[in-house]
């Protein structure tokens, strides 16, 4: 996943908060800990949201019992860095935890690490594992994520490398290391920071595209092709409107007949949520588990959160399934003060980040959109693009310029109304373009 943080003004105020608090841990982040809450919690899933909404409850109620059931032999890890740091010379070893290893110990925690559940018995409050095992819960939170899409129908497919796990990330660090020439399957995020980072590591990258652009699904024709030409300014290839035909040894063969030398393969082309495990218990489905804006599912006892959840997002105004890191961090507090009955906390503006070549893309809100004001110097990476709805904020993506994406981050929220001519005079500072926000 190639996921943001959360905007930086509301990581310093979590950071403030923290440190303000006389209570344990974590409590500040989440609320006020010590309530007395009747049911315990069942939490399936290994990634950012089980691992933040076991955080949350075990700061929240620190008494209440907490079952974490995972397939992984580890705890909850950091997945942003499978696609960057992992893949680096000298990479990670091991990876960064979510939360540190201490706080899984405690005497109301059950952890299940390599334990797959096959089976939720709504009626009977009950879940299964692939061993056979039985567990009761009084609140369960499917947090299964999402597994890498696989390419259909490709000759010599077994030869293609997949990314998704830590145990991913270091079988293709390994073979990076005797690498000449890389070809990678999709232009995503994903794609295109693996080709960074092998690119860098001066090996010969050759990136298919099946699209007209990079990252088309997820930001604007503007970003697109400042992508693009980071990539193309440092020697990755781009082949777009392509497809792979076959994979042989030491080639890959296009579908207008081109042959690229390829002594490794790797295919990014997306992920498809877990929800087999919600849709054969009878739970409303549709490219993910549905639920609403504080993680809620057709059933009152379940929630989902992280990747598998297509929840209502307020400020696109529709369903939306997120694979960010931001999101799957902040849905999984949600769900938790969602499952001990408190009020739960405002949602931030969507958010996400890709780093490549040094360069920082940050983007929140809408930024699909074409109707774009620009700021600064976008070709020396140093601006932003500003996405409006009239004169609307509704997104923004910078590069490089983190103090107008929080600003930006706060307008969209605030639902501001922006002088275009101001906007794009780079000796005006960004507050004075508004012309009105929301109260």
């Amino acid at each position: 996943m190639f996921w943001i943080c959360l905007p930086v003004w509301k990581t310093e105020q979590l950071k403030r908060e923290r440190q303000s608090s006389d209570g344990p841990g974590i409590s500040a982040e989440y609320g006020e800990p010590g309530m007395s809450v009747s049911s315990d919690i069942t939490i399936v899933g290994g990634g950012q949201a089980a691992a933040r909404a076991f955080a949350a409850v075990r700061s929240l109620a620190p008494e209440l019992p907490v079952t974490l059931f995972s397939e992984e032999s580890h705890l909850p890890y950091e997945r942003p860095p499978l696609s960057k740091e992992c893949l680096r010379e000298g990479g990670l070893s091991e990876p960064q935890l979510v939360i540190p290893d201490s706080d899984y110990r405690h005497p109301a925690t059950d952890l299940r690490l390599g334990s797959r559940v096959i089976k939720i018995d709504r009626k009977k409050h009950r879940i299964e594992t692939a061993t056979g095992d039985s567990h009761s819960y009084g609140k369960l939170l499917i947090a299964t994520g999402a597994r890498a899409r696989t390419l259909p129908d490709v000759s010599g497919g077994e030869n293609i490398l997949y990314l998704r796990n830590f145990e991913d990330a270091l079988a293709l660090a390994d073979r990076l290391k005797f690498c000449r020439n890389l070809v990678i399957i999709g232009g995503g995020a994903i794609g295109t920071e693996i080709a960074a980072v092998a690119a860098e590591r001066s090996i010969t990258v050759t990136v298919i595209e099946a699209g007209s652009r990079l990252l088309a699904r997820a930001v604007c024709q503007m970003t697109s092709d400042l992508l693009r030409d980071c990539h193309l300014s440092r020697g990755v290839r781009v082949r777009f409107n392509s497809a792979v035909k076959a994979v042989s040894d030491g080639s890959v063969s296009l579908n207008d007949g081109t042959e690229i030398a390829a002594d490794l393969v790797v295919a990014a082309i997306g992920v498809v949520p877990n929800a087999e495990l919600a849709e054969q218990s009878g739970l409303e489905v549709s490219n993910g588990v549905l639920t609403d804006n504080d993680c809620r599912t057709s059933d009152p006892d379940i929630y989902a959160a992280g990747d598998v959840a297509n929840y209502y997002e307020p400020y696109l105004g529709r369903q939306f399934r997120s694979e960010s890191w931001a999101e799957a961090n902040m849905q999984g507090m949600r769900a938790a003060q969602a499952m001990l009955g408190l009020e739960v906390t405002k949602p931030v503006v969507p958010s996400f980040w890709t780093d490549q070549f040094g360069i920082s893309f940050q983007m929140c809100g809408n930024v699909t959109s074409d109707d774009i004001e620009m700021r600064g110097n976008l070709a020396s990476h140093q601006g932003a693009i500003v996405h409006l709805d009239g004169n609307r904020v509704v997104g923004a993506t910078c590069l490089n310029n983190p103090r107008e994406f929080r600003l930006l981050n706060r307008m969209i929220r605030d639902a501001a109304v922006l002088d275009r001519t101001a906007i794009r005079n780079q000796s005006q500072p960004l507050t004075e373009s508004v012309i009105d926000a929301a109260a």
